[in-house]
């Protein structure tokens, strides 16, 4: 079958549809509507139930309120307990017997602190959920949450403190606080039902705790609300609108405020027990909604079968080549399109791979050696004489890390090298050709030419990079060889004044942010006494003598060279030797002083020098400015009795052109 029969199947399921989404939203709104309907009738039903049963706390309220007014009350509150206290005690006695439900009352001072009670075990103790006390609003009757404390009071297992504040006879506050039975209450709701006995009111305090709950009264721990309650909503309740509905968890309800207090009540209304109407309606959406799913399923495996399995077969095939699988092809598919699409896969995945194997045959036999970073996998290939000439992990290579060719090549070169990298992958640049020094497998190091080139997909994204090493040591040589006659002093072997310029401006130009160089400017103290004592001949062993001692000290941690007669510069990379520069120019005195011994003259010299120092970036950037700010400290050593060192201090030569010191 042809891939465009299989769309016309999808075609004409997609017809069905439209069919299939009315029938589910019409079934879906009526039963929303239904929902509505039934909520709003018991929020209506359940909202003047529930006023009439919160009477119960109103009446406890005003009671408190009367008897807050009473002057043995007040004076009982402002601690005058003792000379009245048979009255009180008769008084607090006499009404708690008179009401079944009431099971104690108690006088407070304003701490909380119980002075007197019908019950004397409520004495001298102070109310548990003072915080909550004082915090309520003023001229409202603070209403506890359940205390299950069967212990506490006879006759009853739930009670809550309905609490009153009073004024007391020395004008500060007092509490009046009646101690009242639950059950009761648990009871009237019980019998407050709607809608043939199956709707429910649930009054909950402010811990969860709550009444009727299975006619009885339960902890926040052993029921669950049926709603989760809105903070917001709850909060927005009051005489404009009292209540606020819900159809959540299987059921149809409302809750609201029960007067001022934390507590709420809940009316609920199983959905499992509306109307038969309804259900049937509902039912017949179902069964319609069921039917159309289906016509779907048996639509979408037919399309599936026919279309999208293939894509599934493409797409491991594709995995299996991309994991290596040089065997892996497409089958023949039974889709017309799809076998199209497969012969010219497989002819061209053939094609790829003899090209692949030309390529490789070539690098083997080139003698320049060859690698290749796809970006895409982040795989690299090298050809088989770049892996016998070094030495590398080759498997954890990455040509933008310390981990290629740059963790063989000097630091400079290194930095050189990755910025190329970096710059071709980013598209900066297409073709990068340089010259390195590279550490081979037999530790030497030898002269390389490296020319890189970046692909790009047809979104103009690089996608490989393909560099050619070619080995130019020889050549190199003898070019470093010629380069070297004019670029060193001949006596001392080290750079010549132009070149060690040129070569410290390179540095400088490819000095990071955060690093710094130090500059060495050194004179030979008295060089001229010892040229006219011992000779121009003893004079050049001097020189010898301090070129031999610069090398060694400096190592490979930065460039040394001669401007002539007894001058030397040197510039430090190293970040050690940088930091303390003051002991390495010592160390550099005291070496020079510690005396070379001439042959010639029988003697042996002590070398004095005076050293100056200017550091980079912190006295100039350019190499002519920083030599010049070591020339003028070493001069002020030379001023101020020689052989010792100075650094560069720009508040001490405001005036000096550091860019035409040395010219």
């Amino acid at each position: 079958m042809k891939l465009k029969t299989v769309f016309k199947i999808l075609i004409v399921s997609s017809i069905l549809l439209p069919v299939l989404i009315v029938g589910i939203v019409g079934s879906a709104s009526y039963e929303n509507f239904y929902g509505n309907m039934v909520s709003s009738e018991t929020a209506s039903v359940a909202y003047s139930a529930a006023k009439s049963q919160s009477i119960v706390f109103d009446r406890y309220a005003t009671d408190l309120a009367t008897m807050g007014q009473m002057s043995i009350i007040q004076r009982t509150a402002g601690g005058d307990y003792n000379a009245i206290k048979e009255q009180v005690d008769e008084l607090l006695l006499s009404r708690v017997n008179a009401d079944s439900a009431l099971k104690d009352l108690i006088i407070m001072d304003g701490n909380g602190y119980s002075v007197a009670a019908a019950i004397p075990s409520s004495l001298a103790q102070t109310y548990k959920d003072f915080d909550k006390l004082a915090a309520a609003p003023d001229n409202s009757a603070y209403i506890s949450d359940i205390s299950f404390d069967a212990s506490k009071y006879e006759g009853t297992s739930a009670f809550v403190y309905i609490i009153k504040e009073i004024t007391t006879a020395t004008g500060s506050s007092g509490y009046l606080g009646a101690v009242v039975d639950m059950m009761p209450l648990c009871s009237g709701l019980s019998s407050t039902s709607f809608f043939d006995n199956k709707g429910v009111i649930i009054f909950m305090d402010s811990s969860g705790n709550a009444l009727n709950v299975n006619g009885g009264a339960v902890r926040n721990t052993d029921w669950s609300v049926p709603v989760e309650i809105s903070l917001d909503a709850l909060a927005s309740l009051g005489e404009n609108n009292k209540y606020a509905v819900f159809d959540e968890n299987g059921y149809y309800g409302a809750y609201g405020r029960v007067n001022d207090s934390g507590w709420m009540w809940i009316a609920s209304y199983p959905a499992s027990a509306a109307s038969f109407d309804a259900m049937i309606v509902l039912i017949i959406g179902l069964v319609v909604f069921a039917v159309f799913i289906v016509i779907d399923a048996v639509i979408a495996f037919n399309i599936y079968r026919r279309a999208i399995t293939p894509i599934g077969t493409v797409t491991s095939v594709m995995e299996g080549i991309n994991a290596g699988d040089r065997q892996k092809r497409l089958p023949r598919f039974k889709t017309y399109e799809f076998q199209v699409i497969s012969e010219a896969f497989n002819s061209l995945l053939d094609e790829f791979y003899v090209s692949e194997d030309v390529h490789r045959t070539i690098a083997s036999l080139s003698e320049s050696m060859l690698f290749e970073w796809d970006l895409h996998g982040k795989t690299l290939y090298v050809s088989q004489n770049f892996r016998d000439t070094f030495d590398l992990d080759y498997e954890k290579a990455n040509i933008f890390e310390d981990s290629f060719l740059s963790s063989l090549m000097s630091e400079v070169d290194a930095r050189h090298f990755v910025k190329d990298m970096g710059a071709l992958n980013e598209g900066l640049r297409e073709y990068v050709e340089n010259e390195f020094q590279i550490k081979t497998r037999s530790n030497t190091e030898i002269w390389v030419n490296i020319k890189t080139s970046a692909f790009t997909n047809r979104s103009g994204i690089v996608t490989k990079i393909i560099g050619v090493v070619t080995d130019i040591n020889n050549k190199k040589k003898s070019s470093l060889q010629l380069s070297q006659k004019a670029s060193y002093d001949f006596l001392s072997q080290l750079y010549n004044r132009s070149t060690f310029l040129k070569e410290l401006q390179k540095l400088l130009d490819m000095k990071r942010i955060n690093e710094r160089y130090a500059i060495l400017f050194i004179d030979v103290d008295d060089f001229k006494f010892i040229n006219d004592r011992y000779g121009h001949n003893v004079g050049d062993e001097v020189i010898k003598y301090v070129s031999d001692t610069i090398k060694e000290c400096l190592g490979k941690g930065g460039i040394a060279g001669r401007f002539g007669g007894d001058e030397f510069v040197l510039c430090l990379t190293d970040k050690e030797k940088v930091e303390r520069v003051d002991d390495f120019s010592m160390s550099i005195i005291d070496a020079l002083y510690s005396g070379y011994k001439c042959e010639a003259a029988g003697v042996t010299l002590n070398i004095n020098a005076s050293v100056g120092i200017s550091l980079a970036p912190d006295h100039g950037t350019g190499a002519e400015e920083l030599v010049g700010a070591a020339d003028e400290a070493m001069y002020f050593v030379k001023k101020n009795g020689k052989s010792n060192y100075h650094i560069f201090d720009p508040e001490a030569a405001p005036d000096l052109d550091l860019g035409n010191t040395i010219i």
